[in-house]
């Protein structure tokens, strides 16, 4: 961070069966210890030879026990709190903010609770970043928030924000059955072993409301219309039962591509943020447009303004994967600390 004049400290690593902080930083050569350690797929509690407390997560009693060790420090750095987990961490992260933390969150839960919630964590911006929640590493949100922020009105917002039904979707494109390109995803790892969060829309959806309330819409998850790949009662099914039915829908879902391609366009699943709305589906795409032109599992969003109307601001690459959100997050604890 020399770049910035900048010195990033890590006082406290926590992953869902433990926690392991020191004020006021934990040392290099033990960090290095628990990349390698949860590089293996071993929990922290797991952790050999470890005096630290991982008996238990991080809590808000902990949180706030370090806290205190880190201002009797007197440390005058900021202090950031890393959400990248997959669960509702909303009580701890509102917790954060009482006691004074930045968030920087590639976690979509707690941004699509209740209104309040979003609103009590991200504080409209800050002290609060979020980019990696919609489109990993592609900067949607720091884009949007600009655009707000000088008085530019964001009218729509069209996005291929999901790499799973990305690639799903091009699949069937190639002739493949909606059975087996699921099975594809999962064994590439593209999406876990039960892929109805993505199959179902809801994980598309939630990245929807996120840009809907970034750009300024009170909307809660309720009100986003989600369209998924198969039928919404199969979410009560058994995941063996779910995959094994599977093949039911590949008729389906072949006839549908085969429709749209006779009508020279092309399937894509997109979400459609404007005027108060929010909404994902399948949609059919001019075969020519910047929507059919991406690659399969890429992130892309046209975003049409006043300023940007006639020729919309388009963002397009790679959108997933851990390298890239790690430098998302990073982008973000710097924003952070240099604000």
């Amino acid at each position: 961070m020399r770049r910035y004049g900048l010195r990033l400290c890590v006082a406290a690593v926590a992953d869902s069966s433990g926690a392991v902080a020191a004020a006021p930083e934990l040392p290099d050569a033990y960090i290095a210890r628990l990349v390698g350690h949860k590089a293996a797929g071993r929990a922290l509690a797991d952790l050999p030879g470890d005096a630290s407390d991982t008996s238990a997560t991080l809590s808000a009693e902990k949180l706030a026990r370090l806290t205190d060790e880190l201002s009797a420090d007197a440390t005058d750095g900021r202090l950031v709190l890393v959400d990248a987990s997959a669960t509702d961490t909303t009580a701890l992260l509102i917790e954060a903010r009482r006691l004074g933390w930045s968030l920087a969150l590639a976690n979509k839960l707690p941004l699509t609770g209740p209104m309040r919630d979003f609103e009590a964590i991200t504080l409209a911006g800050r002290g609060a970043r979020w980019e990696t929640t919609v489109a990993s590493a592609l900067p949607v949100i720091s884009s949007l928030q600009s655009l707000v922020e000088r008085g530019d009105h964001v009218r729509w917002v069209t996005g291929a924000f999901s790499g799973t039904m990305g690639y799903v979707v091009h699949r069937l494109e190639q002739g493949g059955d909606l059975s087996e390109a699921v099975a594809e995803a999962v064994s590439r790892g593209y999406v876990e072993p039960d892929p109805r969060a993505d199959l179902s829309g809801l994980d598309a959806g939630r990245k929807a409301l996120i840009v809907a309330r970034t750009i300024g819409y009170e909307l809660e998850l309720a009100d986003v219309a989600i369209e998924g790949l198969y039928p919404p009662e199969w979410d009560r099914l058994e995941l063996g039962e779910f995959r094994a039915r599977l093949p039911e829908i590949d008729d389906l879902m072949a006839r549908r591509v085969a429709a749209s391609r006779d009508a020279g366009s092309r399937v894509r699943y997109l979400a459609y943020v404007g005027e108060g709305t929010a909404r994902t589906e399948v949609a059919d795409v001019a075969a020519g447009s910047r929507l059919a032109g991406r690659h399969a599992t890429d992130s892309l969003a046209v975003i049409e303004t006043d300023h940007f109307r006639t020729n919309p601001l388009v963002l397009s690459g790679r959108g997933g994967g851990p390298k890239v959100t790690a430098a998302g997050v990073l982008g973000d604890v710097l924003s952070l600390v240099r604000d």
